[in-house]
């Protein structure tokens, strides 16, 4: 996304651990590179919260090395904190790092096996988030630089603000379902083609996320129709 901003969505939310009100759910952690995916996920958590899984969302302007280090020392803090609540099972089930390629694509190759290892999953944009946004209305194939594809989010009146950081959802709600299928077709498309992480352009990973969270959803709530 260019140079980075801090978002209003600072920080993990309260876990929720007391054990006389706490019941059985999902909890997932994004920690996320920006101010545009910090609002796109708080709407995810918004539309999710009257299910039982926990979304913790944290997104502020970081380069994706410390956004990992950063994913990796929220999710250590949960587990002792479970520990010490004798809670050992309500931990994190997914950590996610939602980064865009901009000009980290060294910087992301160098951290995966760490991210790996971790258990973290990188989600990755390439070249940045608002790609995922252009998908809600359209299959954006062609190459792409980040300006590129800022000016088509804009121009088709998916982001407002002095920065064209905002996201106007009315633009967007509905819409998951065909981003994800044109996110998949994108993937599938560079798999043929044997082209691998950086020359992925365009590509993202980020209705993974989202479906992750729905099935945990209808785990939980049979039958559950999202609004995304």
């Amino acid at each position: 996304m260019g140079r980075r901003q801090e978002s209003k969505f600072a920080g993990p939310r309260s876990k929720g651990r007391n054990q006389a009100t706490r019941q059985p759910r999902d909890r997932f952690l994004i920690v996320a590179g920006g101010m545009t995916e910090g609002e796109y996920f708080e709407y995810i958590r918004q539309s999710l919260s009257n299910t039982p899984l926990k979304l913790d969302v944290e997104s502020k302007g970081r380069n994706p090395a410390a956004l990992l280090r950063r994913a990796i020392d929220l999710r250590d803090e949960d587990r002792l904190e479970a520990r010490r609540n004798n809670d050992r099972q309500n931990v994190y089930k997914k950590v996610w790092v939602v980064t865009d390629t901009d000009d980290f694509a060294g910087e992301l190759m160098n951290i995966a096996p760490e991210a790996s290892s971790a258990g973290i999953d990188l989600i990755i944009s390439n070249p940045c988030f608002e790609l995922f946004m252009v998908l809600h209305d359209y299959a954006h194939g062609r190459y792409c630089e980040t300006s590129q594809i800022q000016t088509v989010a804009k121009s088709k009146g998916m982001l407002t603000g002095s920065n064209n950081k905002s996201i106007v959802l009315d633009k967007i709600q509905g819409n998951f379902e065909r981003a994800e299928v044109f996110s998949q077709q994108l993937r599938q498309r560079h798999e043929q083609d044997c082209r691998s992480f950086p020359d992925d352009n365009p590509s993202t990973s980020v209705d993974t996320v989202i479906r992750t969270l729905i099935e945990s959803a209808r785990r939980s709530i049979p039958g559950f129709e999202h609004t995304l």
